[in-house]
């Protein structure tokens, strides 16, 4: 959008008339381009920051997304606890129900179950 506009106040410069212009509508016009030339400058400024700020959280939230799969397709790999139809979430269910165990086993308090669930995710 800057190129844009900056070229057509580049354009509207060269053309011919606008050499035989002058008074105060061509330097109302000429200010004009000026400003919208500003304008466009800072947006394209602003939209490339963003635009790099994406790309940046695109690697960072791919990254945690594949994990994220790579541990959904673990757990819809992994058993079914006995009594537990197969659907959406049984093994899900399982797999928390498991940890739970093993904590509550290794002496952990059940406040901190959840805690511990969280801190392992993020590994």
């Amino acid at each position: 959008m800057y190129t844009v506009v900056r070229n057509l106040d580049d354009g509207c410069d060269r053309m011919p008339e606008a050499r035989a212009w002058d008074g105060p509508a061509h330097k109302t016009a000429s200010a004009m381009f000026g400003r919208a030339t500003d304008t466009a400058s800072q947006f394209s400024y602003y939209t490339e920051g963003v635009a790099a700020a994406l790309t940046k959280g695109a690697g960072t939230i791919g990254g945690a997304r594949t994990a994220l799969l790579n541990h959904a397709d673990e757990v819809d790999r992994g058993e079914l606890a006995p009594g537990m139809s197969e659907n959406g979430w049984a093994r899900g269910f399982t797999v928390f129900s498991k940890k739970i165990i093993d904590a509550l086993s290794a002496g952990e308090p059940f406040g901190a179950l959840v805690r511990l669930d969280i801190l392992r995710a993020a590994e």
